[in-house]
């Protein structure tokens, strides 16, 4: 093949990926859902789409549906890739891993078929290709889910920074950390005010508190600053340490933790 066919043939792929992202809009997490709303799976895809899905969402959800029950049987990792889709805030368009998995097995075709399209315009040479946007297309899913866990984990993580000075004021005003939370996520607030308010909903629900928090490390996996605050608070229940001052230093620590990872990526050295 030769290297004006090769040339032609990434620009003719970076021009699909470029109308497949205008049809679908950007992969975005859906982090103002409560907690208990995520946890609960979706059994019906056919069902009337919000005003902002992506309009290539709504049109082929009746096949995406049928697919991805199809294409579980072939990835044999349900339990990790249900783990990471908690861990991005179970965005729209993975809510479940039968999205994630038919979204994967589309992809790949739609890929696929651009290469073929091309293999046959360039000439046969040009179905590796075809092959290697195939196989892009199939871990493209699993590339956005990735950012969008970084961008989640990242918030949950500042958001807690600040949050535990606030919950520190109510304790000290001789609120019980329950009604703290309970405070708090009344206001506006990010990704962890977000996760925060299942704990109230929960409790009302006739869920114990114990268990109300324990449901945090589910649906925040992987982020050791809410699993650290879980058992700081489990710990406070059945030692009856003084919980305020545990909060109060915990805050500094973690506001400490996100001004340096702040400065270290505004930081760049200076090529010589």
């Amino acid at each position: 093949m030769s290297p004006e066919s090769i040339l032609l043939s990434l620009l003719g792929a970076a021009g699909i990926f470029l109308i497949y992202s205008a049809f679908t809009a950007r992969f975005q997490a859906n982090l103002g859902t409560n907690a208990r709303d995520r946890l609960r799976p979706v059994t019906d895809a056919t069902s009337p789409a919000a005003p902002d899905t992506p309009f290539l969402d709504r049109a082929l959800a009746p096949f995406l549906q049928s697919l991805g029950h199809l294409m579980a049987r072939f990835f044999r990792n349900p339990d990790h890739d249900e783990m990471r889709i908690r861990a991005a805030g179970r965005p729209k368009r993975f809510h479940t891993i039968y999205d994630l998995y038919a979204w994967k097995a589309f992809q790949a075709i739609l890929f696929f078929m651009f290469g073929l399209v091309l293999a046959l315009i360039i000439g046969p040479a040009a179905i590796v290709v075809a092959l290697g946007l195939g196989v892009f297309g199939m871990y493209l899913p699993d590339m956005t889910l990735s950012q969008l866990i970084t961008k989640r984990t990242e918030a949950i993580r500042t958001e807690m920074a600040f949050t535990y000075h606030r919950l520190a004021v109510h304790v000290a005003a001789g609120r019980t950390l329950q009604q703290a939370i309970e405070a708090i996520t009344e206001g506006p607030g990010g990704a962890w005010i977000q996760e925060l308010r299942a704990v109230p909903r929960a409790v009302s629900a006739a869920k114990p508190f114990s268990e109300a928090m324990e449901d945090l490390r589910y649906s925040c996996p992987g982020i050791q600053e809410v699993g650290r605050f879980v058992d700081l608070v489990a710990r406070h229940q059945r030692m009856g340490t003084s919980l305020q001052e545990v909060l109060q230093s915990t805050g500094r620590l973690m506001q400490d933790r996100v001004q340096q990872d702040i400065e270290a990526r505004a930081w760049r050295p200076r090529s010589k």
